[in-house]
């Protein structure tokens, strides 16, 4: 492991005790060398994890576009085929065939609602508003669907940088969509507020709504939920804070601290 060379003017008879001394504090430095060459190798694999997840985290958003735009390409397409032979077929239908009109009208609603539904799935997997229109435009349109599918009061603060990158507008966009779900799926809330602001280079994402909360140790532990985890995983990715507050009965509160790089350049047009 080591050499530690001692210099005398003359010969020197070591003493049984110095002995015991010297050979104990050469086990002290076996195991400090051994400790730090442990810690060094712990920090490069977690390096090497959070890079990974990283890289995973990007394939993910990759194929979200991509099954986003073959939904788009090909599904959507053929619905709107399918509704438009329905729309034909029901007009040209005589009158006195009401149950073949009447099932042929049945029909081209059904597929009308699939379309509607198939074009909320493409909006969720790679939402386009987020592209064109900023990271603003496509937080409040979120606001809006939730606002409309249950009839939940949302108050919005929204004032993040004016030139962010697209990974941090997509890392963001996908921690308030997680949260967004989770309040639709498990709160019952009637109200809920969405605050994303900066300051000192850092972005502060909070999410709060009133309704019957839970317990946080009780959920983190549960097997087989990965909302928390799954956001806390890409805080930490991007270096950041990731804290959640909640009671039942109490409502809950997410807490999100961001240091977010800074993209120069065009400004994002919906900030």
């Amino acid at each position: 492991m080591g050499v530690i060379q001692f210099g005398f003017s003359k010969t020197y008879e070591w003493l049984p005790r110095e002995v015991e001394l010297l050979s104990a504090a050469a086990e002290r430095c076996v195991l400090a060398a051994e400790k730090a060459r442990l810690v060094r190798d712990l920090a490069a694999r977690e390096g090497q994890i959070r890079e990974l997840a990283g890289r995973m985290l990007e394939v993910e958003e990759r194929e979200r576009r991509r099954i986003s735009s073959e939904l788009h390409d090909e599904t959507g397409q053929s619905l709107l085929c399918i509704r438009l032979q329905l729309e034909m077929l029901e007009a040209a239908t005589p009158e006195n065939c009401a149950h073949l009109k009447s099932g042929l009208s049945e029909a081209r609603a059904l597929t009308e609602s699939t379309i509607v539904e198939t074009r909320r799935l493409i909006s969720a997997l790679s939402p386009a508003v987020l592209q064109q229109l900023g990271l603003t435009a496509a937080l409040r349109q979120l606001a809006a669907r939730l606002r409309q599918s249950h009839q939940m009061k949302l108050k919005l603060h929204l004032a993040p940088p004016r030139e962010l990158g697209e990974q941090a507008k997509t890392a963001i966009y996908r921690l308030v969509q997680e949260c967004l779900s989770n309040v639709a799926r498990h709160s019952s809330a009637l109200n809920v507020n969405i605050s994303v602001t900066s300051a000192d280079g850092r972005i502060r994402l909070c999410v709060e709504d009133d309704g019957v909360g839970f317990r946080v140790e009780e959920a983190a532990a549960k097997r087989g939920s990965f909302g928390l985890a799954g956001m806390r995983e890409r805080v930490a990715l991007l270096g950041g804070k990731f804290h959640v507050h909640s009671q039942p009965g109490q409502g809950t509160r997410v807490c999100i601290g961001l240091p977010l790089p800074v993209k120069r350049g065009r400004p994002d047009p919906g900030s």
